[in-house]
């Protein structure tokens, strides 16, 4: 993580987020593995996705403890799909940093239920005419690992999805590492896009493909 950490900081990209250069990584890798599939003369740009908690981006920030599903995604184009790491992660940034707590408050109380199909259009448009999209959500920081019903933490927190379901395709989930402070992707792709990612040489030089979570520490 340190490593990754390093390639992605730049001028512009001084404190990224672990997850922010993970996210980076994993969408730089497999836009080339879905180049492929689409053909590298497609000039479409690939749709960036990554969910978004409202809760802290509220002014002032609700309870963590609020129910439901009070997320909203963050959407960014790669026109760029030969961009690096501190590019990918200022995308990302610049993104996330539009839902803020305008945002949030222009959703909120009677005219609140209109803000959210003009919000939902502009979505929309935004993902018109992309070539593909990938879509992040980070379970990071969730203590997962730390949850313990009687019997003691459990040796692996994991994702589950449902195969061959058109709804997980392109989808990744973020979650903590049982020890020290890395990060599990779960990747959801075809298998031929997966086939490709995984010989990526850049990805299995930060990352190690399907360990087994029996070994950690």
């Amino acid at each position: 993580m340190a490593n990754l950490n390093s390639k992605a900081r730049s001028s512009w990209v001084r404190k990224p987020t672990r997850v922010e250069v993970v996210v980076a990584l994993l969408t730089k890798c497999i836009i080339s593995a879905l180049e492929v599939r689409s053909g590298s003369t497609d000039d479409k740009p690939f749709l960036l996705s990554h969910t978004v908690n409202l809760r802290r981006k509220a002014t002032p920030p609700f309870s963590k403890y609020e129910m439901g599903n009070f997320v909203w995604r963050a959407c960014a184009l790669c026109k760029d799909k030969q961009a690096e790491l501190p590019g990918l992660v200022s995308q990302l940034e610049e993104a996330i940093t539009k839902l803020n707590g305008d945002f949030v408050s222009s959703l909120q109380g009677d005219s609140g239920l209109y803000k959210f199909p003009e919000a939902l259009k502009y979505e929309k448009e935004t993902c018109t005419g992309a070539a593909d999209s990938i879509a992040f959500t980070s379970w990071c920081n969730f203590g997962f690992n730390d949850i313990d019903f009687g019997w003691g933490k459990a040796a692996w927190a994991s994702f589950c999805g449902v195969a061959e379901s058109t709804y997980f395709r392109n989808l990744i989930v973020l979650i903590d590492t049982r020890v020290g402070n890395g990060i599990e992707a779960w990747v959801y792709l075809g298998e031929e896009d997966m086939a490709r990612l995984q010989l990526d040489k850049e990805l299995v030089g930060f990352a190690s493909i399907d360990p087994s979570p029996l070994k950690q520490g």
